[in-house]
Protein backbone atom coordinates (compact mmCIF):
# COMPACT_ATOMS: atom_id res chain seq x y z
CA UNK A 1 0.00 0.00 0.00
CA UNK A 2 2.90 2.48 0.97
CA UNK A 3 4.62 1.56 -2.40
CA UNK A 4 1.78 2.49 -4.17
CA UNK A 5 1.17 6.08 -2.53
CA UNK A 6 5.08 7.19 -3.51
CA UNK A 7 4.89 6.26 -7.00
CA UNK A 8 1.06 8.34 -7.13
CA UNK A 9 3.26 11.70 -5.39
CA UNK A 10 6.17 10.57 -7.92
CA UNK A 11 4.33 11.00 -10.71
CA UNK A 12 2.02 13.85 -9.34
CA UNK A 13 5.13 15.74 -8.89
CA UNK A 14 6.57 15.23 -12.11
CA UNK A 15 3.35 16.35 -13.53
CA UNK A 16 3.51 19.54 -11.04
CA UNK A 17 7.05 20.74 -11.83
CA UNK A 18 7.12 23.76 -13.64
CA UNK A 19 8.80 24.60 -17.36
CA UNK A 20 11.60 26.82 -18.23
CA UNK A 21 9.96 29.96 -20.28
CA UNK A 22 9.38 29.95 -23.68
CA UNK A 23 9.75 25.60 -23.45
CA UNK A 24 7.02 23.65 -23.10
CA UNK A 25 6.43 20.16 -22.06
CA UNK A 26 7.69 17.33 -24.41
CA UNK A 27 5.17 17.67 -27.63
CA UNK A 28 3.11 20.44 -26.07
CA UNK A 29 2.74 23.80 -27.84
CA UNK A 30 4.43 27.05 -26.46
CA UNK A 31 4.44 30.34 -27.26
CA UNK A 32 7.50 31.65 -27.87
CA UNK A 33 9.11 34.84 -30.08
CA UNK A 34 7.60 37.70 -28.38
CA UNK A 35 8.46 40.90 -29.63
CA UNK A 36 7.18 44.17 -28.44
CA UNK A 37 7.51 47.71 -30.63
CA UNK A 38 6.60 51.15 -31.05
CA UNK A 39 3.96 51.66 -33.64
CA UNK A 40 3.98 54.32 -36.07
CA UNK A 41 1.02 56.16 -34.01
CA UNK A 42 3.00 55.69 -30.82
CA UNK A 43 1.41 52.30 -29.81
CA UNK A 44 2.46 49.26 -28.15
CA UNK A 45 2.31 46.59 -30.75
CA UNK A 46 2.82 42.65 -30.00
CA UNK A 47 3.97 39.96 -32.19
CA UNK A 48 4.45 36.16 -31.23
CA UNK A 49 4.21 32.59 -32.34
CA UNK A 50 2.95 29.58 -31.01
CA UNK A 51 5.50 26.42 -31.61
CA UNK A 52 5.00 23.06 -31.55
CA UNK A 53 1.00 22.32 -32.69
CA UNK A 54 1.18 20.77 -35.61
CA UNK A 55 0.43 16.49 -34.40
CA UNK A 56 -1.79 14.07 -36.12
CA UNK A 57 -4.84 15.38 -33.92
CA UNK A 58 -4.84 18.27 -35.49
CA UNK A 59 -4.26 16.69 -38.93
CA UNK A 60 -7.02 13.99 -38.27
CA UNK A 61 -9.30 16.28 -37.16
CA UNK A 62 -9.08 18.12 -40.66
CA UNK A 63 -9.32 14.96 -42.47
CA UNK A 64 -12.65 14.07 -40.66
CA UNK A 65 -13.98 17.60 -41.89
CA UNK A 66 -14.32 19.33 -38.44
CA UNK A 67 -12.90 22.57 -38.51
CA UNK A 68 -9.78 23.56 -35.59
CA UNK A 69 -10.09 26.38 -33.88
CA UNK A 70 -6.89 28.45 -32.61
CA UNK A 71 -7.39 31.44 -30.06
CA UNK A 72 -4.98 33.70 -29.08
CA UNK A 73 -6.13 35.24 -25.18
CA UNK A 74 -4.00 38.66 -24.82
CA UNK A 75 -4.49 40.55 -21.46
CA UNK A 76 -2.50 43.30 -20.17
CA UNK A 77 -2.65 43.35 -16.66
CA UNK A 78 -1.92 45.71 -13.34
CA UNK A 79 -1.16 43.82 -10.59
CA UNK A 80 -2.82 45.82 -7.05
CA UNK A 81 -2.54 45.34 -3.86
CA UNK A 82 -5.22 43.51 -1.62
CA UNK A 83 -8.23 44.13 -4.97
CA UNK A 84 -8.15 42.17 -8.07
CA UNK A 85 -5.79 42.67 -10.37
CA UNK A 86 -7.12 45.66 -12.92
CA UNK A 87 -7.17 43.96 -16.36
CA UNK A 88 -6.12 46.65 -19.14
CA UNK A 89 -6.66 44.82 -22.11
CA UNK A 90 -8.20 41.73 -22.81
CA UNK A 91 -8.47 40.56 -26.29
CA UNK A 92 -9.02 37.48 -28.04
CA UNK A 93 -8.25 36.35 -31.29
CA UNK A 94 -9.74 33.70 -33.27
CA UNK A 95 -8.68 31.69 -36.31
CA UNK A 96 -10.44 29.08 -37.61
CA UNK A 97 -8.68 26.53 -40.10
CA UNK A 98 -11.00 24.23 -42.37
CA UNK A 99 -9.68 21.60 -45.42
CA UNK A 100 -11.86 21.26 -48.26
CA UNK A 101 -11.48 17.71 -49.04
CA UNK A 102 -12.51 17.94 -52.89
CA UNK A 103 -9.94 20.25 -53.15
CA UNK A 104 -7.32 19.48 -50.85
CA UNK A 105 -6.81 22.94 -49.97
CA UNK A 106 -6.93 24.45 -46.46
CA UNK A 107 -9.05 27.55 -45.70
CA UNK A 108 -8.04 30.03 -42.62
CA UNK A 109 -10.72 32.23 -41.29
CA UNK A 110 -9.40 35.05 -39.10
CA UNK A 111 -12.86 35.91 -37.08
CA UNK A 112 -12.32 39.26 -35.88
CA UNK A 113 -11.63 40.64 -39.79
CA UNK A 114 -13.39 37.90 -41.39
CA UNK A 115 -10.52 37.82 -43.75
CA UNK A 116 -10.22 34.18 -45.68
CA UNK A 117 -7.05 32.54 -47.11
CA UNK A 118 -6.31 29.43 -49.08
CA UNK A 119 -3.27 27.00 -48.55
CA UNK A 120 -2.16 23.90 -50.67
CA UNK A 121 0.11 22.83 -48.00
CA UNK A 122 -1.18 22.37 -43.96
CA UNK A 123 2.01 23.20 -42.51
CA UNK A 124 1.52 26.83 -44.39
CA UNK A 125 -2.11 27.43 -42.70
CA UNK A 126 -0.50 26.20 -39.92
CA UNK A 127 1.68 28.79 -39.43
CA UNK A 128 -0.76 31.58 -40.10
CA UNK A 129 -2.54 30.64 -37.86
CA UNK A 130 -0.06 30.36 -35.15
CA UNK A 131 1.79 33.74 -36.18
CA UNK A 132 0.35 37.28 -34.49
CA UNK A 133 1.60 39.93 -35.63
CA UNK A 134 1.13 43.64 -35.14
CA UNK A 135 -1.39 43.97 -32.62
CA UNK A 136 -2.21 46.74 -30.97
CA UNK A 137 -2.06 46.66 -26.88
CA UNK A 138 -2.22 50.43 -26.01
CA UNK A 139 -0.91 54.27 -26.40
CA UNK A 140 2.99 54.13 -24.70
CA UNK A 141 1.90 57.00 -22.55
CA UNK A 142 0.09 53.87 -20.37
CA UNK A 143 3.73 52.44 -19.94
CA UNK A 144 4.67 55.60 -18.29
CA UNK A 145 1.98 56.26 -16.12
CA UNK A 146 1.14 52.73 -14.78
CA UNK A 147 3.57 50.60 -13.16
CA UNK A 148 3.93 47.89 -13.56
CA UNK A 149 2.26 46.21 -16.30
CA UNK A 150 2.45 42.68 -17.19
CA UNK A 151 1.79 40.95 -20.61
CA UNK A 152 0.06 37.56 -20.61
CA UNK A 153 -0.38 35.28 -23.43
CA UNK A 154 -2.27 31.93 -23.83
CA UNK A 155 -3.56 30.23 -26.68
CA UNK A 156 -6.12 27.17 -26.94
CA UNK A 157 -5.03 25.18 -30.01
CA UNK A 158 -7.60 22.68 -30.29
CA UNK A 159 -11.45 23.31 -29.31
CA UNK A 160 -13.89 20.39 -30.27
CA UNK A 161 -17.15 22.19 -30.03
CA UNK A 162 -20.06 19.70 -30.32
CA UNK A 163 -23.56 20.69 -32.13
CA UNK A 164 -26.56 20.98 -30.48
CA UNK A 165 -25.71 21.82 -27.36
CA UNK A 166 -24.14 18.33 -26.78
CA UNK A 167 -21.08 19.77 -24.81
CA UNK A 168 -23.55 19.66 -21.80
CA UNK A 169 -24.26 15.95 -21.68
CA UNK A 170 -20.36 14.86 -22.86
CA UNK A 171 -18.49 17.28 -20.40
CA UNK A 172 -15.45 14.87 -21.18
CA UNK A 173 -14.97 16.19 -24.51
CA UNK A 174 -13.22 19.08 -22.91
CA UNK A 175 -10.40 16.91 -21.85
CA UNK A 176 -9.40 17.11 -25.37
CA UNK A 177 -8.99 20.60 -25.32
CA UNK A 178 -5.39 21.22 -25.96
CA UNK A 179 -3.84 24.80 -24.89
CA UNK A 180 -0.32 26.77 -24.21
CA UNK A 181 0.63 27.75 -20.43
CA UNK A 182 0.18 31.45 -19.29
CA UNK A 183 3.15 33.28 -20.81
CA UNK A 184 3.82 36.21 -18.80
CA UNK A 185 6.34 39.56 -19.52
CA UNK A 186 6.50 42.70 -17.66
CA UNK A 187 6.69 45.33 -19.96
CA UNK A 188 9.13 48.11 -19.52
CA UNK A 189 8.53 51.68 -17.93
CA UNK A 190 10.44 53.51 -20.73
CA UNK A 191 8.72 53.45 -24.18
CA UNK A 192 12.52 53.79 -25.50
CA UNK A 193 12.99 50.09 -24.79
CA UNK A 194 10.58 48.93 -27.71
CA UNK A 195 12.41 51.15 -30.49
Amino acid sequence: MGFWRIVAASVAVFFLLPTPPGQGRRGQAYIDDVRLSLGPGGEVMLDFRVKNVLDALVADTLDSGLPVRFAHLIQLVQPRELKRDKVLVDLKLVRVLEKDNLKDRFRVTVENTEEKRQYGDLREAVEVMTRVEKVVLVSSEVLETRRPLFLKIKTQLQQFQLPFRLHFLLAFVSYWDVETDWYTLELPADKEALR
